[in-house]
C-alpha cells in the first residue's frame, strides 16, 4: 500500500452515485482538490486538502456501507492518480 497522502482511491461504488454523492460524503473531512470519477464506474479518485484530512476519510470510510455496497478506501500516489484522471477524461469525451 502507498504511505499515506491526500489521494485517495474509492471502489466498491454502488451503481448510480454520483460525484454529488462523492462530495458529500468527503466534503465532512476537509477541503476536496479534485474528483476523477466516471458515473458508471465502480472507483474515483479523489484529493482531499492535506494528508490529515484523508486520513480522517480513509479511517471512517473504509467500510462504510453505501446502498449496500461496503466502501473500500485506499491512498494512492499522485502519479497513479493523475494517471488515472487522464484515462477517466478520455472516457468522457468519447461518448
Amino acid at each position: 500500500m502507498p504511505p499515506a497522502s491526500r489521494h485517495l482511491w474509492v471502489g466498491n461504488l454502488p451503481h448510480g452515485i454520483t460525484d454529488v454523492d462523492l462530495t458529500r460524503l468527503f466534503s465532512r473531512f476537509g477541503d476536496i482538490k479534485r474528483i476523477a470519477f466516471l458515473p458508471g464506474r465502480s472507483y474515483a479518485f479523489i484529493d482531499l486538502g492535506s494528508t490529515d484530512e484523508a486520513v480522517s476519510a480513509m479511517e471512517a470510510l473504509d467500510g462504510f456501507a453505501v446502498a449496500g455496497n461496503p466502501l473500500r478506501v485506499e491512498f494512492t500516489k499522485l502519479q497513479q492518480t493523475l494517471a488515472k484522471v487522464a484515462f477517466i477524461m478520455k472516457g468522457l469525451f468519447q461518448k
